[in-house]
């Protein structure tokens, strides 16, 4: 159960997101249904929380902005990744990857393939038989390394 002051922060941002909805205000609207996923994660609502990244991810498509479609997918994938729903994590994960490795943003690659080690970490961590948790360590590895490698590179252009 939520203590009055966490309810009241979601009151608050759910009010925030029934006005932008009534102004149609797309780009307000998904800022506020990333920060009531995130809350709402953040307090252990989980399914909920999916429930409001599912929604900034539809606002997303329709607004058209594909960084933010990306993030939208990294969300959504992180909440799945919490509930312990690996494939879709993993799917929603990839597409956020897909996406901005399109735009070459490179940070937000980098993001990305950490994520993704993180989320394949967890699985193994939540696996018994062996030759799964090789596949998923084999797996992680390679994603980790991957973003200490753009970490490397996003250190070297800012350094130029």
């Amino acid at each position: 159960m939520l203590d009055r002051v966490k309810r009241n922060e979601i009151k608050r941002l759910q009010k925030a997101l029934k006005s932008a909805t009534a102004k149609g205000n797309l780009s307000e609207q998904s800022k506020l249904c990333n920060a009531l996923g995130d809350k709402l994660a953040e307090f252990g609502l989980l399914s909920t929380a999916l429930q409001y990244h599912f929604q900034d991810l539809e606002i997303s498509e329709r607004h058209g902005k594909p960084l933010d479609i990306a993030v939208a997918h990294r969300k959504v994938g992180e909440v799945y990744a919490e509930l312990g729903e690996f494939p879709d994590a993993i799917s929603h994960q990839e597409q956020y990857l897909k996406i901005v490795e399109d735009l070459a943003d490179l940070l937000e690659q980098q993001r990305a393939h950490a994520t993704l080690g993180r989320t394949y970490y967890t699985q193994l961590m939540s696996e018994s038989e062996e030759r799964v948790v090789v596949g998923l360590r084999k797996k992680s590895g390679q994603y980790y390394m991957s973003a200490l490698k753009l970490t490397d590179t996003l250190g070297s252009e800012r350094l130029s």
